[in-house]
Formats: C-alpha cells, sequence, structure tokens
C-alpha cells in the first residue's frame, strides 16, 4: 500500500482498511492544506503530515456518545440534572428537561450513525446541523448563565458546546476546501 493511499484511507474514515474515496472529488474534499495528493510523498514512509489527527468518524463518534449521555442523563434523572445547574426541580422544569432529553437522544443516535456514512454530503449536512445546534446551545447557555438562571456549572456546559463547535468547523472547512 503506497503513503498516499494509506494517507486517502485514514483521512476518509479513520481505519487503514476501507472507505478509499472513488471520485476525485472526494479526494480533494478529503486533503487539507499541505495534504495533497502531491504532497502525499513528501513525508517519511509510513507517516502523514497530521499523524494522530482525529478522523471526522471520531468525531462524531464522540459527539454522538455524549449526546446521548447527556440525554439519557435528562430523560432519566431531570430532577438531578436540573439541580446540579442550580435550578429547583419542579414538574413543568422537568417535564421539559425529559423532552430536550429525547431531542438529544435522537441527535445522538444520527450523529453515531452519520460517522458510518459514506457521502461526503450527507457527512457535511450533519455537521452543519450540529454547528447550528451548537451556536444556539451556546448562546443560551451563555445568556442563561449570565443571567443567573443558572450556577457556575453551567460554565462545563459552555465548554463543551465550544469544543464541539470548533470541532465541527474545523471538519468543514477542512473537508470543504479543494487542493491547490
Amino acid at each position: 500500500m503506497s503513503v498516499s493511499t494509506s494517507l486517502l484511507q485514514r483521512r476518509f474514515d479513520g481505519s487503514e482498511g476501507s472507505g478509499l474515496p472513488t471520485s476525485a472529488e472526494q479526494v480533494q474534499i478529503i486533503y487539507s492544506a499541505g495534504d495533497s495528493p502531491a504532497d502525499a510523498g513528501s513525508h517519511a514512509p509510513g507517516r502523514t503530515a497530521r499523524e494522530g489527527a482525529m478522523s471526522v468518524k471520531t468525531f462524531l463518534t464522540i459527539n454522538g456518545v455524549l449526546a446521548v449521555l447527556y440525554g439519557l442523563a435528562f430523560v432519566l434523572m431531570p430532577a438531578s440534572a436540573v439541580a446540579l445547574y442550580g435550578v429547583a426541580p419542579e414538574p413543568h422544569v422537568d417535564l421539559n428537561l425529559q423532552f430536550f432529553g429525547s431531542a438529544l437522544l435522537a441527535f445522538g443516535v444520527v450523529l453515531w450513525f452519520a460517522k458510518d456514512f459514506r457521502d461526503l454530503e450527507a457527512v457535511r449536512g450533519v455537521l452543519i446541523a450540529t454547528v447550528v445546534a451548537d451556536v444556539v446551545g451556546l448562546l443560551l447557555n451563555l445568556w442563561a448563565t449570565f443571567q443567573g438562571l443558572l450556577n457556575a456549572v453551567a460554565w462545563t456546559s459552555t465548554i463543551v458546546y465550544v469544543l464541539l463547535l470548533a470541532g465541527s468547523l474545523y471538519f468543514l472547512v477542512t473537508g470543504s476546501r479543494k487542493a491547490a
């Protein structure tokens, strides 16, 4: 297996044995600046310029697992979950948190299955939806924190939103850049 073939396989799905792109357009989308097919041979054999970089498959897996875990906590233990953020548990709040948890569960399942998508446009659509969800969630979380509706634990949610947003934007930007 050549260095460029190995590089393509790792870029596409994080594996060594499957997922080789089938079209020139996919190859252009997968490579980011400095890692074009022309550069592939310029690295040491078996090594890439960004060895150890996270694949979009790994990112979607992490994002999906987080969404499912938060969703399960909000659906199964809404009073405990809301109390962590300094909000008094009451039936209306718990019910709304359970609805939010059910949406997070669904989103987590979509992310879990998206990690195996072979259609780059479908992955791009999921990443765009993730950016929208993370931006709205981040803004709501910041607003509620600054208004005193949530306690300091909300800053951990802010960090999670920022990291997930940064990851989604990273894969959107590097995944859509055309090789020169």
